[in-house]
Protein backbone atom coordinates (compact mmCIF):
# COMPACT_ATOMS: atom_id res chain seq x y z
CA UNK A 1 0.00 0.00 0.00
CA UNK A 2 1.39 3.42 -0.92
CA UNK A 3 0.48 6.65 0.13
CA UNK A 4 0.08 10.31 -1.44
CA UNK A 5 1.54 13.01 0.72
CA UNK A 6 1.51 17.09 -0.87
CA UNK A 7 4.77 18.84 0.43
CA UNK A 8 5.11 22.48 0.57
CA UNK A 9 6.30 23.63 -2.75
CA UNK A 10 9.09 25.75 -0.57
CA UNK A 11 10.60 22.36 1.20
CA UNK A 12 10.62 20.30 -2.64
CA UNK A 13 12.62 23.33 -3.36
CA UNK A 14 15.02 23.46 -0.77
CA UNK A 15 15.27 19.80 -0.70
CA UNK A 16 16.32 19.90 -4.94
CA UNK A 17 18.75 23.14 -4.13
CA UNK A 18 20.86 20.48 -1.66
CA UNK A 19 20.68 17.88 -4.28
CA UNK A 20 18.12 15.54 -2.31
CA UNK A 21 15.28 14.01 -3.79
CA UNK A 22 11.97 14.42 -1.47
CA UNK A 23 10.97 10.97 -1.84
CA UNK A 24 14.16 9.16 -1.21
CA UNK A 25 14.80 12.13 1.44
CA UNK A 26 11.37 11.28 3.26
CA UNK A 27 11.63 7.75 3.43
CA UNK A 28 15.58 7.65 4.60
CA UNK A 29 14.48 9.93 7.07
CA UNK A 30 11.10 7.30 8.41
CA UNK A 31 13.48 4.33 8.11
CA UNK A 32 16.35 5.89 10.28
CA UNK A 33 13.99 7.44 13.31
CA UNK A 34 11.54 4.56 12.94
CA UNK A 35 14.65 2.17 13.84
CA UNK A 36 13.40 -0.72 11.69
CA UNK A 37 14.82 -4.40 11.73
CA UNK A 38 17.14 -5.45 8.04
CA UNK A 39 14.32 -6.95 6.96
CA UNK A 40 11.21 -4.64 7.59
CA UNK A 41 13.51 -1.73 5.65
CA UNK A 42 14.68 -4.07 3.07
CA UNK A 43 10.85 -4.74 2.57
CA UNK A 44 10.13 -1.12 2.52
CA UNK A 45 12.87 -0.39 -0.09
CA UNK A 46 11.87 -3.02 -1.97
CA UNK A 47 8.13 -1.82 -2.61
CA UNK A 48 9.45 1.69 -3.45
CA UNK A 49 11.89 -0.02 -6.11
CA UNK A 50 9.10 -1.96 -7.21
CA UNK A 51 7.22 1.00 -7.99
CA UNK A 52 10.05 2.86 -9.80
CA UNK A 53 10.63 -0.12 -12.06
CA UNK A 54 7.53 0.22 -13.26
CA UNK A 55 7.49 4.21 -13.69
CA UNK A 56 10.91 3.31 -15.49
CA UNK A 57 9.33 0.81 -17.92
CA UNK A 58 5.92 3.36 -18.45
CA UNK A 59 8.99 6.57 -19.37
CA UNK A 60 10.61 4.34 -22.05
CA UNK A 61 7.11 3.46 -23.87
CA UNK A 62 6.64 7.68 -23.50
CA UNK A 63 9.98 7.73 -25.19
CA UNK A 64 10.91 9.86 -22.11
CA UNK A 65 15.13 8.91 -21.62
CA UNK A 66 15.63 11.11 -18.74
CA UNK A 67 13.10 10.01 -16.36
CA UNK A 68 13.68 6.39 -17.23
CA UNK A 69 17.18 7.27 -16.43
CA UNK A 70 16.72 8.24 -12.89
CA UNK A 71 13.80 5.79 -12.34
CA UNK A 72 16.15 2.83 -13.33
CA UNK A 73 18.59 4.45 -11.15
CA UNK A 74 16.41 4.47 -8.17
CA UNK A 75 15.80 0.90 -8.31
CA UNK A 76 19.40 0.17 -8.04
CA UNK A 77 19.67 2.65 -5.03
CA UNK A 78 17.05 1.18 -2.97
CA UNK A 79 18.49 -2.42 -3.87
CA UNK A 80 22.08 -1.71 -2.69
CA UNK A 81 20.49 0.49 0.37
CA UNK A 82 18.29 -2.74 1.57
CA UNK A 83 21.45 -5.56 1.50
CA UNK A 84 23.80 -3.45 2.79
CA UNK A 85 21.39 -3.30 6.26
CA UNK A 86 20.94 -7.00 5.64
CA UNK A 87 24.77 -7.55 5.64
CA UNK A 88 25.67 -4.31 8.26
CA UNK A 89 28.10 -3.06 5.81
CA UNK A 90 29.83 0.03 7.80
CA UNK A 91 28.60 2.21 4.35
CA UNK A 92 25.64 1.70 6.20
CA UNK A 93 26.49 2.65 9.53
CA UNK A 94 28.31 5.71 7.94
CA UNK A 95 24.92 6.66 6.14
CA UNK A 96 23.04 6.45 9.04
CA UNK A 97 25.45 8.48 11.06
CA UNK A 98 25.80 11.44 8.54
CA UNK A 99 22.02 11.34 7.72
CA UNK A 100 22.09 10.73 4.01
CA UNK A 101 23.41 7.77 1.48
CA UNK A 102 26.40 9.89 -0.27
CA UNK A 103 27.22 8.50 -4.11
CA UNK A 104 30.35 7.28 -3.03
CA UNK A 105 28.84 4.95 0.16
CA UNK A 106 26.65 3.35 -2.25
CA UNK A 107 29.28 2.60 -4.76
CA UNK A 108 31.40 1.44 -2.25
CA UNK A 109 28.54 -1.05 -0.49
CA UNK A 110 28.18 -2.11 -4.43
CA UNK A 111 31.31 -3.14 -4.24
CA UNK A 112 31.58 -4.84 -1.01
CA UNK A 113 28.51 -6.62 -1.85
CA UNK A 114 30.06 -8.16 -4.39
CA UNK A 115 32.42 -9.54 -3.09
CA UNK A 116 31.01 -10.57 0.10
CA UNK A 117 28.22 -12.63 -1.87
CA UNK A 118 30.53 -13.44 -4.76
CA UNK A 119 27.96 -11.79 -6.97
CA UNK A 120 30.01 -9.62 -9.58
CA UNK A 121 26.73 -8.98 -11.29
CA UNK A 122 26.12 -6.25 -8.34
CA UNK A 123 29.02 -4.23 -9.35
CA UNK A 124 28.30 -4.28 -13.17
CA UNK A 125 24.98 -3.01 -11.93
CA UNK A 126 25.69 -0.35 -10.08
CA UNK A 127 27.89 0.72 -12.69
CA UNK A 128 25.21 1.05 -14.78
CA UNK A 129 23.25 2.54 -13.27
CA UNK A 130 25.41 5.52 -12.34
CA UNK A 131 26.57 5.73 -16.14
CA UNK A 132 22.71 6.22 -16.88
CA UNK A 133 21.92 8.62 -13.75
CA UNK A 134 25.03 10.64 -14.98
CA UNK A 135 24.46 11.06 -19.02
CA UNK A 136 20.71 9.68 -19.24
CA UNK A 137 19.34 12.20 -16.39
CA UNK A 138 21.80 14.79 -15.51
CA UNK A 139 22.98 15.96 -18.62
CA UNK A 140 20.25 14.37 -20.60
CA UNK A 141 23.01 12.38 -23.56
CA UNK A 142 21.17 9.29 -23.56
CA UNK A 143 17.89 8.22 -25.95
CA UNK A 144 15.72 5.37 -25.26
CA UNK A 145 17.21 3.31 -27.28
CA UNK A 146 20.61 3.90 -25.40
CA UNK A 147 19.32 2.44 -22.15
CA UNK A 148 16.26 -0.06 -22.94
CA UNK A 149 18.21 -2.73 -22.66
CA UNK A 150 19.68 -1.64 -19.31
CA UNK A 151 16.72 -2.58 -17.80
CA UNK A 152 16.99 -5.90 -17.87
CA UNK A 153 20.15 -5.65 -15.22
CA UNK A 154 18.05 -3.50 -13.13
CA UNK A 155 15.55 -6.20 -13.31
CA UNK A 156 18.07 -8.90 -12.31
CA UNK A 157 18.93 -6.86 -9.34
CA UNK A 158 15.99 -6.08 -7.62
CA UNK A 159 14.99 -10.14 -8.02
CA UNK A 160 18.16 -10.69 -6.61
CA UNK A 161 17.94 -8.60 -3.56
CA UNK A 162 14.11 -10.35 -3.09
CA UNK A 163 15.91 -13.83 -3.10
CA UNK A 164 18.79 -12.24 -0.68
CA UNK A 165 15.46 -11.36 1.83
CA UNK A 166 13.35 -14.08 1.25
CA UNK A 167 16.79 -16.13 2.63
CA UNK A 168 17.68 -13.93 5.39
CA UNK A 169 13.64 -14.12 6.54
CA UNK A 170 13.90 -17.99 6.13
CA UNK A 171 17.07 -17.92 8.29
CA UNK A 172 15.22 -15.52 10.89
CA UNK A 173 12.28 -18.12 11.08
CA UNK A 174 14.28 -20.92 11.59
CA UNK A 175 16.28 -19.69 14.14
CA UNK A 176 12.96 -18.79 16.18
CA UNK A 177 11.66 -21.72 15.74
CA UNK A 178 14.19 -23.96 17.02
CA UNK A 179 14.92 -21.57 19.80
CA UNK A 180 10.84 -21.44 21.05
CA UNK A 181 11.06 -25.69 20.43
CA UNK A 182 13.96 -25.52 23.02
CA UNK A 183 11.72 -23.35 25.08
CA UNK A 184 9.25 -25.67 24.97
CA UNK A 185 11.35 -28.56 25.53
CA UNK A 186 12.36 -26.82 28.75
CA UNK A 187 9.20 -25.84 30.43
CA UNK A 188 7.81 -29.55 29.62
CA UNK A 189 10.97 -31.09 32.20
CA UNK A 190 9.73 -28.36 34.30
CA UNK A 191 6.43 -29.86 34.62
CA UNK A 192 7.23 -33.23 34.59
CA UNK A 193 10.07 -33.52 36.77
CA UNK A 194 10.02 -30.74 39.18
CA UNK A 195 11.97 -32.09 41.88
CA UNK A 196 14.63 -32.41 39.43
CA UNK A 197 14.43 -28.96 38.27
CA UNK A 198 14.45 -27.78 41.81
CA UNK A 199 17.08 -29.66 42.71
CA UNK A 200 19.75 -28.75 39.74
CA UNK A 201 18.64 -25.13 40.86
CA UNK A 202 19.40 -26.11 44.46
CA UNK A 203 23.12 -27.85 43.22
CA UNK A 204 23.67 -24.40 41.11
CA UNK A 205 23.13 -22.43 44.27
CA UNK A 206 25.37 -25.16 46.54
CA UNK A 207 27.98 -24.75 44.30
CA UNK A 208 27.92 -21.12 43.86
CA UNK A 209 28.07 -20.76 47.75
CA UNK A 210 31.03 -23.01 47.81
CA UNK A 211 33.06 -21.25 45.45
CA UNK A 212 32.03 -17.81 47.46
CA UNK A 213 33.50 -19.74 50.68
CA UNK A 214 36.48 -20.91 49.14
CA UNK A 215 36.92 -17.66 47.73
CA UNK A 216 36.41 -16.36 51.66
CA UNK A 217 38.86 -18.44 52.78
CA UNK A 218 41.45 -18.09 50.18
CA UNK A 219 41.56 -14.30 51.08
CA UNK A 220 41.13 -14.28 55.10
CA UNK A 221 44.63 -17.24 54.10
CA UNK A 222 46.26 -14.91 52.25
CA UNK A 223 45.44 -12.08 54.86
CA UNK A 224 46.82 -14.19 57.36
CA UNK A 225 50.14 -14.71 55.59
CA UNK A 226 50.48 -10.79 55.31
CA UNK A 227 49.66 -10.25 59.00
CA UNK A 228 52.53 -12.86 59.85
CA UNK A 229 54.68 -11.61 57.56
CA UNK A 230 54.25 -7.72 58.57
CA UNK A 231 54.78 -8.88 62.45
CA UNK A 232 58.25 -10.96 61.58
CA UNK A 233 59.63 -7.85 60.03
CA UNK A 234 58.41 -5.80 62.79
CA UNK A 235 60.16 -8.13 65.50
CA UNK A 236 63.27 -8.11 63.17
CA UNK A 237 63.25 -3.86 62.89
CA UNK A 238 62.79 -3.94 66.86
CA UNK A 239 65.15 -6.29 67.51
CA UNK A 240 68.01 -4.99 64.93
CA UNK A 241 67.22 -1.68 66.72
CA UNK A 242 67.87 -2.57 70.45
CA UNK A 243 71.34 -4.26 69.15
CA UNK A 244 71.79 -0.67 67.24
CA UNK A 245 71.10 0.78 70.77
CA UNK A 246 73.31 -1.50 72.75
CA UNK A 247 76.01 -0.84 70.53
CA UNK A 248 76.10 2.66 71.22
CA UNK A 249 75.56 2.54 74.44
CA UNK A 250 78.65 0.53 74.59
CA UNK A 251 80.42 2.60 72.45
CA UNK A 252 80.12 5.90 75.02
CA UNK A 253 80.93 3.35 78.31
CA UNK A 254 84.25 3.09 76.10
CA UNK A 255 85.18 6.40 75.13
CA UNK A 256 84.73 7.71 78.93
CA UNK A 257 86.58 5.06 79.80
CA UNK A 258 89.64 5.62 77.70
CA UNK A 259 89.34 9.54 78.72
CA UNK A 260 89.39 8.43 82.01
CA UNK A 261 92.49 6.74 81.80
Amino acid sequence: MTTTIELPKKLVEKLKERGLDPTTHIVDTLVRELELDPVEEAETRIELAEKYLEEARKYIERGDAVQASEKMYKVVEECIKALAHMHKLPEYEKAVKEGRWWTQLLGKAARKLAKLLNEPRIESTWSIAYDIHVWGFHEAKYTVEDIAQDIQHIEWLLNHTKKQIKTTTKHQSNNNSIKKQREQKQQRAERENPHDTSESKSRDTRNKEASNSNSTSRYRSNTNTHRQRSSRRDRSQVHRKKNQTSSSRRTRTTQRTSYSG
